[in-house]
């Protein structure tokens, strides 16, 4: 039989002919013929298995054949014995898990990764990652708990160390890097670490290390933090419903409680709105942070516009970011202007307390105008800054300044006129509004306003009150708060005390011209008898101050929707009458006024058809001229009309006193001796 297998060649054809009876004799009904077929089948394989050339080999037989066979071949003691062993071997094989490394935890191999990561290795990172590798597969380590250990060491390693971890992490391994990354964020945002549900600086600066060098991308890392998108918008859509809701309760007078403690309540609540608070448990802001810390400003900038929604610049660490970012570039650039305008200036900056002008200069990458707008991370910087820009009183300043030196200047073209403009009126005029009384701030605003037109100057004001009060809740509730404390001022204010008040009016128009002189100047349309005390009081307004209020003034005569005559339609309205008074007083008294707008405005309305504004011109006239069209002279005006000058003024101030009868009288009695000396020398 061997002889033939050996020449057929087919000992796998032998033992699949082998194997097809065992099982035909497996099937067979009758157990005496069972028996001798299963005796004379196992005599066969017992030939075969003795045979030394061409047969199978034994270890062959014992697998392919099934027990009952192997045992009537005495190849096997007992066919039950042999099968009890091939159990308890497969399932010690398969099924019995490892004790001394139960879930793949086994301390040693961790032990020796955590070693090898943080101490530096002969052959460099290439012979690190190898030895990594190995340490995995001698110790069956899990591969995601070992890359949790190359993050860590990355995150809290020594710098050498943490360079080298991050040469380990390859970008192959994207997905999974940025899943226990992402881990590590909702373990934090869970709470169920010891430094709570506040994720430390370190694991958002490693994320914004990764993404800057492209290991991970933000798309990848994103779902991971925490809190989603539309539940942070939500949130920032509540705390702005939070402090409209505060700007309308600022006008709420409580008459249960007293003026002390209603005054403590508006306090509190208004440090409540203005003092910012911090978003720790907000996982994008403290990405956003880390990437305007670690990162490129394209790719902080455009996290930044991904996450808009939850208001990032609201956050005071941003805030701060971002002025840190636009400080340094914008110093040097700074320093030249400031020492060209003062020479004291340019001695201090050379004086050799640190670097000199030109060293400063010399290191720069901003030293001029240009480049300041051209440099698209500051202009944008500021941009998202907006408003919050109150937040360093230092920077805004200098911007202040490097706007007020750029327009001095003319000729810087077009182009960058309107980037200026719109960095006035949308960047620096609403922080303005937030900062707190600053008259040395409001003298540099208005010198920097001073070198525009009154008519680019009105335009800004124009947008500061129509759009910058209504698009921000803060300074909505700014604007209630203003407005709130000018109309507690008009209640007590008074001919006697207009020092008093006239001080408190001017601290509250320090940083919020217009919403004081738009109060005042609504409250006045009605109750002209307060113009004078109101006129009196504004003696302690800025330049900037007045300015607005020539603004307000051409505002309130432009008014489209305020009849100029009374619903008889022969009569001036009340309220064109108190703003031309309030003009006339105005003009006589303060010479700030910007009097070329108010007069540019009474010829447009005359060329237009409309002479109902003269009476302005009128009260302009008459106040700042002292001369007064009357319209029926007394005998008494008539004759002072006959002597020289000084009997002519003392004649036309006899109407114009009329409200004084001490003035009045003195009048009268001067003009009566100047008569009576005239006639006598006659």
């Amino acid at each position: 039989v061997a002889a033939a297998v050996l020449a057929a060649g087919a000992v796998e054809l032998l033992l699949d002919a082998l194997w097809m009876v065992s099982l035909a004799l497996a099937v067979s009904a009758e157990a005496e013929a069972k028996a001798k077929s299963l005796a004379a089948l196992g005599a066969t394989v017992a030939a075969l298995a003795a045979a030394d050339d061409g047969a199978p080999e034994l270890s062959d037989l014992k697998i392919r054949l099934p027990e009952d066979v192997l045992a009537a071949a005495k190849l096997i003691p007992s066919a039950r014995v042999f099968a009890r062993r091939e159990v308890m071997a497969k399932t010690r094989r398969y099924y019995t898990q490892c004790k001394y490394n139960l879930l793949r935890e086994e301390s040693e191999g961790y032990a020796k990764v955590v070693t090898l990561l943080n101490s530096p290795h002969p052959d460099g990172v290439a012979g690190k990652r190898k030895h990594l590798n190995s340490l995995v597969g001698y110790f069956s380590l899990d591969p995601n708990r070992v890359l949790d250990l190359v993050l860590e060491a990355a995150e809290i390693g020594a710098a050498d160390e943490a360079a080298d971890a991050l040469a380990l992490l390859d970008t192959s391994q994207a997905s999974a890097i940025a899943q226990v990354l992402g881990f590590k964020f909702q373990t934090y945002a869970a709470g169920k670490t010891e430094l709570g549900d506040v994720a430390p600086d370190s694991l958002y600066d490693l994320a914004a290390t990764l993404l800057r060098a492209g290991t991970i991308t933000l798309g990848a890392l994103d779902p991971h933090l925490s809190p989603s998108l539309s539940d942070g918008s939500r949130a920032a859509e509540e705390a702005s419903d939070r402090i409209r809701t505060a700007a309308s309760k600022m006008s709420v007078v409580s008459l249960s409680a007293t003026a002390a403690e209603a005054a403590a309540a508006r306090a509190e609540l208004t440090a409540s709105v203005l003092t910012l608070q911090p978003r720790e448990t907000n996982q994008r802001i403290g990405l956003c942070l880390a990437l305007l810390r670690n990162a490129p400003w394209s790719l902080a900038n455009g996290y930044m516009h991904s996450i808009a929604a939850l208001n990032p610049i609201a956050d005071p660490r941003v805030a701060a970011a971002l002025v840190n970012i636009i400080t340094p570039q914008i110093n040097p650039y700074y320093h030249s202007v400031a020492a060209a305008a003062s020479p004291y200036a340019a001695i201090i900056y050379n004086s050799g307390v640190g670097p000199s002008l030109a060293e400063r200069l010399a290191s720069a990458s901003i030293t001029t105008l240009d480049e300041l707008l051209s440099e698209s991370n500051v202009v944008q910087a500021l941009e998202w800054l907006s408003l919050y820009l109150y937040t360093d009183v230092k920077l805004f300043a200098k911007m202040v300044r490097l706007c007020g030196a750029a327009l001095s200047k003319g000729g810087i073209g077009d182009d960058a006129t309107a980037q200026i403009l719109d960095l006035i009126s949308g960047v620096l005029l609403p922080a303005f509004s937030l900062l707190p009384a600053n008259p040395g701030l409001a003298a540099d605003v208005f010198g920097m306003l001073g070198h525009l037109g009154y008519t680019r100057r009105f335009e800004i004001y124009a947008r500061w009150s129509a759009h910058a009060y209504d698009a921000h809740p803060l300074l909505t509730f700014v604007r209630a708060k203003v407005e709130f404390e000018t109309r507690g001022v008009l209640r007590r204010l008074s001919a006697e005390n207009t020092k008093q008040y006239g001080r408190v009016l001017g601290k509250l128009s320090h940083g919020n011209p217009l919403v004081v002189v738009e109060t005042l100047f609504g409250q006045l349309k009605t109750y002209d008898n307060m113009i004078e005390p109101v006129v009196e009081a504004l003696k302690y307004l800025t330049p900037l101050s007045f300015d607005v209020a020539s603004y307000a003034i051409v505002g309130a005569l432009a008014d489209p929707s305020a009849s100029r005559l009374k619903d008889d339609g022969s009569t001036v309205s009340d309220w064109l009458q108190a703003m031309a008074k309030l003009s006339g007083l105005l003009a006589r008294k303060y010479s700030r006024l910007c009097l070329p707008a108010l007069l540019q405005y009474i010829a447009n309305q005359l060329k237009a058809g409309s002479p109902f504004d003269l009476l302005v011109l009128k009260e302009l006239v008459s106040n700042m001229t002292g001369i007064e069209v009357v319209e029926e002279m007394t005998a008494s005006q008539l004759g002072a009309l006959a002597g020289g000058a000084t009997l002519r003024a003392l004649g036309s101030t006899f109407s114009s006193a009329a409200g004084d009868p001490g003035a009045q009288a003195a009048a009268q009695v001067a003009a009566a001796q100047l008569t009576e000396r005239a006639t006598h020398r006659l």
